[in-house]
């Protein structure tokens, strides 16, 4: 099989390099050791997404704070500056993602008018004020759910469930796919570019609250 951008992995992570790889034109291949939406740790994440309200500064304080002076820099300033728009496209226009509100026409607001009010916003832990998007504890089923159903009626997205991505192919030091094992057969995936969004860092620890089949 060929595809201009391999992605491995059905977490929210995964279906966000989906979607913006096929937005530009590209063909896209989804490789999932998931069989349903239940078995991405995606599915079982009970809190919200936060999202830069009228105190950025303060926002990436905390992401700092709470990485205890590990976090990327550049990092911390592309997520407190583009996260208001990514949700906004992304997860309110193109999936409609149903985030608890208090208002009956929910938005997330022009970033210079101040903190959104539609929009029923908790604080979780490391956050000092309330910035987060949620839909009661269920956060990420209604994410990953639509997305994967938006993913699978898009145009030049493919997506291969039930198979387990075993080692990438190299040439001359870059990657170029990956071996694929699926209906019980092994073959070579070739890529122009391979984005790995397997997860499973809990499947590293004796106890973990990802599921067990999130091993990547």
């Amino acid at each position: 099989m060929k595809a201009d951008v391999l992605v491995v992995g059905s977490g929210i992570a995964g279906c966000a390099a989906a979607l913006a790889a096929a937005r530009e034109g590209a063909d896209v291949l989804v490789v999932t050791k998931a069989t349903e939406p239940e078995d991405a740790a995606s599915d079982w994440a009970q809190g919200g997404i936060a999202v830069t309200q009228s105190a950025p500064a303060e926002f990436a304080a905390d992401i700092r704070r709470a990485s205890d002076g590990t976090a990327d820099p550049e990092a911390v300033d592309t997520l407190v500056s583009e996260s208001r728009a990514v949700v906004e496209d992304v997860l309110l226009d193109t999936l409609g993602v149903e985030f608890d509100a208090v208002g009956d026409s929910p938005s997330v607001g022009d970033p210079d008018a101040g903190d959104a009010a539609d929009f029923d916003l908790a604080r979780e832990a490391g956050h000092s004020s309330r910035r987060i998007l949620h839909v009661d504890a269920s956060t990420g089923a209604h994410v990953l759910r639509p997305f994967l159903k938006h993913l699978s009626a898009r145009d030049g997205v493919r997506i291969i469930d039930d198979a387990m991505a075993l080692d990438l192919l190299t040439e001359e030091g870059t990657v170029r796919g990956a071996t694929v094992l699926a209906d019980g057969e092994v073959e070579p995936v070739f890529a122009g570019a391979t984005i790995l969004a397997t997860g499973g860092i809990g499947d590293c620890y004796a106890r973990s609250t990802n599921p067990a089949g999130a091993t990547g």
